[in-house]
């Protein structure tokens, strides 16, 4: 499917600059270096948007506090800044991913990111390693 469409683009763009291009051997090496970088192109999009998904779908590990840190763990949250507090609490405590927590929030997919990055960063802090 990607090649198709890096052949599709390359014609296309050999239509709209067909009078740039001179005699029909150059019309050949044209098309063919200009299908290439194009297939080049849409192959390190998809690679990026895959890598970007894959990243987006995993919540980061934590692991289950002992029931007898579940005070202390829950009193350092709520000492948390507020969008700090509520992006930890969607992602760890409600089990949403980082966009689902960013539509909740009406937030970007970074910001909830760094949200829950810095929250987690902090407890750390509060309650020392686990």
């Amino acid at each position: 499917a990607l090649a198709e469409d890096a052949l599709q683009d390359a014609l296309v763009q050999l239509v709209r600059h067909r009078r740039r291009i001179g005699t029909h051997g150059q019309a050949v090496a044209w098309l063919y270096r200009t299908a290439d970088t194009r297939a080049r192109m849409l192959v390190r999009r998809r690679r990026r948007a895959l890598w970007r998904d894959w990243r987006a779908a995993r919540p980061e590990p934590v692991a289950d506090p002992p029931p007898a840190d579940s005070t202390a763990l829950l009193a350092a949250v709520a000492a948390l800044p507020s969008r700090e507090r509520r992006a930890v609490e969607l992602v760890y405590l409600e089990g949403m991913t980082h966009e689902e927590a960013a539509a909740a929030l009406g937030l970007g997919r970074g910001a909830v990111g760094s949200y829950v990055s810095r929250g987690v960063r902090r407890l750390r802090e509060r309650l020392g390693p686990a």
